[in-house]
């Protein structure tokens, strides 16, 4: 087998729940390139396992192979999903001075992500002013998530204008800052970006759920009324 064939194999087992298969096929493998590496570390930031994922680049770069980008967005990724903001700023730094590599856009995501979601969001704020690039939406959509979690009206209000300047059809950006607004009490400017929704008609995405009972699945869409039991669902609440 391959070493592109066993990548391969790693990255559909991380994407179908089975990391640990996964993880069983990289240590078979006789040799390791950089892209194997990396699916590996990108399978196990996706699960959560942020600490395993230090563990291998150690082992990545103790066997002389050099990090590339893909790695990195692994590893950060993990930081951000596990709340590690202090090892993601180390790992960030290690990434430009001692690996050499730029910063992509998908890097300053996962770091601005880090630092929204701990709170630290001057530090995002300042992350974003300092990239060579222009901010995407995804960047500035990834601010405004962390502003309402935290409920900063004054830098939501500007990330949220960015990003639909940049994005203006996509319809959750409008859903998450009429979200920050309501919970902070800004009635009158959550109902004017809900009509703003509805004059657009812009699509935006509902939470679902499945329940499975004897043997069947049944799937529910937040405000859907079409189930076909919905009487009966009705009835028992």
């Amino acid at each position: 087998m391959t070493t592109t064939v066993a990548t391969a194999i790693i990255d559909m087992y991380s994407k179908c729940g089975s990391i640990e298969c996964g993880y069983q096929m990289f240590q078979e493998m006789p040799r390791r390139d950089v892209v194997a590496w990396g699916a590996i570390i990108s399978g196990f930031a996706a699960y959560g396992q942020a600490w395993k994922c230090f563990e291998l680049l150690d082992e990545m770069v103790a066997d002389g192979i050099h990090p590339n980008e893909v790695v990195f967005v692994g590893i950060l990724t993990a930081c951000s999903h596990g709340g590690y903001v202090r090892k993601g700023q180390q790992y960030f730094n290690r990434m430009v001075n001692e690996f050499g590599i730029r910063p992509t856009i998908e890097h300053y995501g996962c770091m601005v992500d880090l630092l929204g979601r701990a709170g630290m969001l001057a530090e995002a704020d300042e992350l974003i002013m300092s990239m060579p690039e222009e901010p995407n939406a995804v960047i500035w959509g990834s601010l405004l998530h962390a502003c309402r979690m935290h409920n900063d009206l004054r830098r939501g209000y500007r990330a949220y204008k960015r990003s639909i300047e940049l994005e203006p059809s996509l319809g959750d950006r409008y859903k998450l800052a009429s979200l920050m607004f309501a919970n902070a009490g800004e009635k009158e400017i959550a109902t004017n970006i809900r009509k703003l929704i509805k004059k657009r008609e812009l699509e935006t995405l509902r939470g679902s759920s499945f329940i499975e009972v004897d043997g069947n699945v049944h799937e529910f869409v937040a405000g859907d009324i079409n189930h076909q039991e919905m009487r009966e669902i009705q009835s028992i609440w």
